[in-house]
């Protein structure tokens, strides 16, 4: 039996198997050549029932492989606490939390009984693996404790309550509490009450995402080392790097249906 790592078996399938555009039509298999992982349509003709027309000789299993990573697509994620993306950082408490829940909106959005449905395929990080063998970057500089400031200088918040709802007669019925500026704009002194914030900067959120991303990929390498295990008489092997480079003693992200 031969032992092949899921990075290889996948640029095998993708790119080593796969029909460049410019080979006519005479077979179908279900999925995209290497180009559509870098967001290119390919240039050949649809079968209309999204399969697209390819030629050449292509091996069975690389279809099997193709059709796996589409069928990625399917699962849903969820946000495991195990797998911390501000790992090796301090705990900057809510102001941490802010940051990690921003970077998953980046990348999701919710669905049924507390799962995340990705905005962007899954398939897609995984093609990028196979055809540009390249994870997702996950280096990021670690932020600091900053007082939020409005053009340069340290800013004052106050809550105050607002109406949002009147009667027929012009009587206020519902409020809500908003935050506003605290500063007194006359005295230019902070009335009453009036408070700082704290903000992480600089806002990590966009490179906490990345993180995610590099998280998912991992987890959907390994869950396709699992699936396709034993394909053509292969020892399928799970993805050597860590789950979590950023940070020892890493755990897994979890994709599942």
């Amino acid at each position: 039996m031969g032992v092949v790592t899921i990075e290889k078996l996948l640029h095998w399938a993708f790119v080593e198997q796969m029909p460049t555009p410019d080979q006519g039509a005479m077979m179908s298999v279900c999925g995209f050549g290497p180009w559509s992982a870098l967001g290119t349509r390919v240039d050949s003709s649809p079968s209309g029932n999204g399969m697209w027309w390819v030629t050449g000789e292509v091996d069975p299993d690389a279809v099997t492989v193709v059709n796996a990573v589409a069928a990625l697509d399917s699962l849903m994620v969820r946000e495991d606490d195990s797998h911390d993306i501000m790992a090796g950082w301090p705990d900057f408490g809510a102001l941490g939390e802010e940051q990690v829940a921003k970077a998953w909106s980046l990348l999701t959005i919710p669905a049924d009984e507390g799962r995340l449905a990705l905005k962007a395929p899954l398939s897609a990080l995984v093609r990028r693996v196979a055809v540009l063998e390249t994870w997702p970057v996950w280096e990021c500089g670690e932020p600091r404790v900053d007082v939020a400031k409005v053009e340069g200088k340290p800013a004052w918040f106050r809550k105050i309550s607002q109406p949002v709802e009147w009667s027929a007669d012009g009587k206020a019925m519902r409020w809500v509490e908003v935050e506003v500026d605290g500063r007194n704009k006359i005295s230019r002194r902070p009335y009453d009450g009036a408070y700082r914030k704290f903000i992480l900067t600089p806002d990590v959120s966009g490179a906490l995402a990345r993180r995610i991303e590099y998280g998912l990929t991992h987890a959907a390498l390994t869950r396709l080392a699992e699936d396709l295990d034993g394909l053509g008489g292969r020892k399928i092997l799970p993805p050597m790097c860590s789950s979590m480079p950023w940070a020892s003693g890493a755990k897994n992200l979890q994709v599942g249906a």
